[in-house]
């Protein structure tokens, strides 16, 4: 790729814990209800990618940090030249296009942080804990969702489990448009299961099955007792502390560092972070920064630049 050379590819998996004392995790929602080791720190992991030139000095010295969108990678999709690289990794030169990133000598970094993104398909994950009461048992909350549909199908999904002894006492709601009257939807013709084609339905706390089928004229509002929520937050203390550590560790274990029989002793090359995320990812970023910080829990910068791309209004 012009003067950066050629680039190599690194795919892991890494772990880390969290104080839930310490202050700098506080914007943790629920930190202080997740599980703890032996020492008393919160546990989780996530995936990561990595792509870097191969000659550290030939690279600008600059990580792009790209946020997976539900586990997809959108920095390339804002190049069109990047043949078949939506949304995934790169497999091949072909699907790297005219490969101006590269060209550029970014030094380009994935990592998971989203818990609810489903692993397959090549996505990104993270697997982060869920809330428990001390006793190991489930919070439980009566919650409202809503539902909306590109085309019609039978089956839906939800974010939390749906308890199971409430389930009967759950209503499904419709309505036309966003401010007109909602709409009982009669409780015995859905169910909590998944249905799709015309096979029989299959129960699942995670999915409602509406056999005639839901419409995509219609507004849906599911209203349920949910269960076992994720920490979420701290994937975005993930992001923090793995971005942190690619930028500022100088040893061997830093796969930006590592060589195989190498060390450290070049240093980090590393200088500057930019942060871009897009759409969902996109309001992320703003969201990470009004939280965290940007700061490790050094005190350090995280990040120099972020670009949030078509995340519309939030934050």
């Amino acid at each position: 790729f012009g003067s950066s050379g050629r680039y190599e590819r690194l795919l892991g998996r890494f772990s880390g814990e969290l104080d839930p004392n310490d202050p700098l995790n506080a914007f943790i929602v629920n930190i202080d209800r997740a599980p703890r080791n032996a020492q008393g720190m919160v546990e989780y992991s996530a995936d990561f990618r990595i792509l870097k030139p191969i000659n550290r000095k030939a690279g600008n010295g600059t990580m792009l940090y790209d946020i997976v969108n539900r586990g997809t990678q959108r920095a390339f999709n804002l190049h069109q030249d990047f043949k078949g690289a939506y949304g995934s990794y790169p497999p091949k030169m072909e699907n790297l296009g005219d490969g101006f990133l590269l060209e550029q000598g970014y030094t380009l970094v994935w990592s998971g942080w989203q818990a609810d993104a489903p692993p397959g398909d090549g996505r990104i994950t993270a697997q982060i804990p869920i809330a428990k009461f001390p006793d190991g048992s489930s919070y439980r909350r009566w919650i409202s969702t809503e539902l909306l549909f590109e085309r019609p199908t039978r089956s839906g999904d939800i974010e939390y489990p749906a308890v199971e002894d409430s389930m009967p006492k759950a209503m499904l709601y419709r309505r036309a448009t966003p401010h007109a009257p909602l709409e009982l939807v009669s409780r015995d013709s859905w169910s909590f299961a998944k249905c799709g084609g015309s096979g029989a339905p299959v129960a699942s706390n995670k999915d409602v099955c509406l056999p005639a089928g839901f419409s995509t004229d219609f507004i849906y509002n599911l209203v349920y007792e949910a269960q076992d929520p994720y920490v979420m937050g701290i994937g975005f203390a993930a992001i923090r502390d793995f971005v942190s550590f690619l930028r500022y560790n100088t040893t061997n274990t830093n796969p930006i560092i590592a060589r195989r029989g190498g060390s450290g002793r070049e240093g980090n090359p590393i200088g500057s972070v930019i942060m871009f995320g897009q759409s969902q990812s996109g309001r992320l970023v703003r969201d990470w920064i009004y939280v965290s910080g940007n700061r490790d829990n050094a005190g350090r910068k995280v990040v120099d630049g972020a670009i949030a791309h078509t995340a519309g209004s939030r934050r």
